[in-house]
């Protein structure tokens, strides 16, 4: 029925193409994700019109590719028959500011078009900022004043108002990989990917993401449970009361029981991203049931929740720092110990997802001690002394990592603390986070004063893990105060503004940056912040009339920040 109305509203727009549209062709703005739904109605753009010139014909196509309908239908349109079959609109996107287009006839058979590019999305789905010029060529073919694209390049081309009518940002889940030095027993656990896929047949896009692997952006920090050349014997179907059904090639029917549990686990964390449209998978092998062990078949959405990637428990506390004891939000949620009943001195502190602590206590000589020990202690000796900064547990597999005289080092729970080298351009280094899925770390660098926040990841090698690929999420962010992890795919930060200190959500890739100054009380600078998976964003700020005055904890409740209580550093575990 959708495609018999589309194509009748195809053929009413071909009979009044000539119409001129008020204020030129209108795009539509992002749809934030979880808001579209595959029902809505939209409208689609104008086909090529009649005696339209090949400078015409070419500008239009670019705006008909905001349409994914039946594999953009109207955009192909434009190309002759033979380019539309060649015509490949899989193979990426280009996203460009419409306000910097040129588009020229350098020859009359070429059209040539001169883009400022914002983003590229690769084929996979991996969005990456974008500051080049591009410039690309179109053959146009024109017989009888009737002008169609002959050539054209591969990929999409369309415009950043418009990405989020034809992709959207989905966490595509993998395994995180086996480390040296991890706890051991140290059950399986998952990593999130964040790629950019099609909105149209969501469920098949997750499917096809998994059984094509990690992205680039995970080499060598994830793997898969995918055995090779696994691929679909069939299109991902999904039922009206949610079930997707997978029907996989016969090559996964030789996994172990240990490892089809993984692979039901990506399956089933991935498919999640479709909310209310998904609530079980049933997953085939050569048209079979695949047997899995310790599930049900079909599989509920909520299934496999030891494989959780962000590691916490639920309802977990934020924990906090008051008068040089720790602290929790939540009544009852610390367990009493030296370091709450004020019998060690605690300045700054950490929590693995499991519980365990890292507890800084700052010396008068400007150095600090680091100890580590469960909720209830005992605490022990000093693991470090010295200039010891920043412990973030991540994982919490491999130990606490620190910053230790500027140099990023790995505390495992046993044994001396190790180097962990990074891969940079020498900056110095002021921060270190890294996320609850223990593969991707989230660095202050460069002056004190206006930091950048830089995003790698963990690569485990023959001598210990390392850190690389480090690359600034949004460059305009140049005054970072603090950063947090909230999912595996999401950071919170503070950033400094010409409105002052604000607190921003934004994705690893850098593509949106969402302020969430509005909500802040008058008269107050957060200089700290802790985040977490589902759990509200908590500040710690001071009262701008009294700058050396004590510091006050704000928590994300209904858009805005209420007052909690005195205190500094906050942290949820991880």
């Amino acid at each position: 029925m959708r495609r018999g109305l589309l194509a009748l509203l195809v053929a009413l727009l071909l009979t009044a193409c000539g119409l001129p549209l008020p204020g030129g062709v209108q795009t539509p703005g992002r749809v934030p994700e979880g808001n579209a739904k595959d029902d809505e109605v939209e409208v689609l753009p104008p086909g090529p019109a009649e005696k339209a010139s090949a400078v015409e014909i070419v500008t239009t196509f670019l705006g008909a590719q905001r349409s994914p309908e039946d594999a953009h239908a109207v955009a192909r349109m434009f190309l002759t028959p033979e380019a539309a079959a060649r015509w490949d609109d899989r193979a990426g996107v280009k996203v460009y500011d419409p306000s910097r287009l040129v588009v020229t006839q350098p020859a009359p058979e070429t059209v040539r078009v001169v883009s400022q590019l914002t983003a590229e999305v690769d084929a996979r789905g991996v969005y990456r900022r974008s500051a080049r010029q591009d410039t690309e060529d179109y053959r146009v073919s024109c017989t009888a004043g009737r002008c169609r694209i002959a050539a054209l390049p591969r990929g999409l081309r369309l415009d950043s108002a418009t990405l989020g009518r034809s992709f959207s940002p989905r966490s595509v889940h993998f395994l995180a990989p086996p480390l040296a030095g991890a706890a051991s027993g140290a059950a399986p656990h998952l990593v999130a990917d964040l790629r950019w896929l099609p909105r149209t047949s969501p469920a098949q896009a997750l499917v096809q993401a998994v059984l094509d692997g990690p992205s680039r952006v995970l080499d060598g920090s994830a793997r898969t449970a995918v055995p090779g050349g696994t691929h679909l014997l069939q299109d991902v179907q999904t039922a009206a009361d949610g079930t997707v059904t997978v029907d996989l090639s016969p090559e996964v029917l030789a996994l172990d029981p240990a490892a089809r549990e993984d692979l039901s686990a990506q399956l089933v964390w991935t498919l999640r991203a479709l909310q209310t449209g998904f609530t079980r998978l049933r997953l085939l092998a050569a048209g079979r049931p695949l047997v899995v062990d310790g599930s049900a078949a079909p599989q509920d959405a909520d299934a496999w929740p030891a494989y959780d990637p962000e590691r916490l428990p639920s309802r977990v506390p934020a924990l906090y720092v008051a008068d040089r004891a720790l602290r929790s939000l939540v009544d009852g949620g610390l367990a009493t110990s030296d370091a709450t009943e004020g019998r060690l001195p605690v300045d700054v502190a950490a929590s693995s997802p499991s519980g365990f602590l890292g507890l800084l206590t700052r010396r008068d000589d400007g150095g600090a001690d680091l100890r580590t020990g469960p909720q209830a202690g005992p605490f022990g000796r000093p693991r470090l002394s010295g200039d010891v900064s920043s412990p973030s547990w991540g994982s919490g597999d491999q130990g606490l990592f620190v910053l230790r005289a500027g140099r990023v080092v790995l505390l495992p729970p046993e044994g001396a603390a190790v180097p962990v080298p990074v891969v940079s351009d020498g900056r110095p280094l002021r921060a270190v986070r890294v996320s609850r899925d223990g593969v991707k770390v989230a660095l202050l660098v460069g002056d004190a004063d206006r930091p950048h926040l830089v995003v790698g990841r963990l690569v485990q090698g023959a001598r210990g893990p390392r850190i690389t690929d480090l690359e600034e999420v949004v460059p305009t962010l140049t005054g970072v105060v603090d950063v947090a992890w909230e999912t595996g795919t999401g950071l919170v930060v503070l950033e400094t503004s010409p409105q002052g200190v604000l607190p921003a959500r934004v994705p690893v890739d850098g593509a949106t940056v969402t302020v969430l100054g509005s909500r802040l009380p008058q008269g107050v600078t957060p200089v700290g912040l802790t985040a977490a998976a589902g759990r509200p964003v908590v500040l710690a700020a001071r009262r701008d009339a009294d700058p050396g005055g004590p510091l006050t904890l704000y928590r994300e409740q209904d858009a805005e920040f209420v007052k909690q209580a005195p205190g500094s550093e906050p942290f949820y575990p991880g």
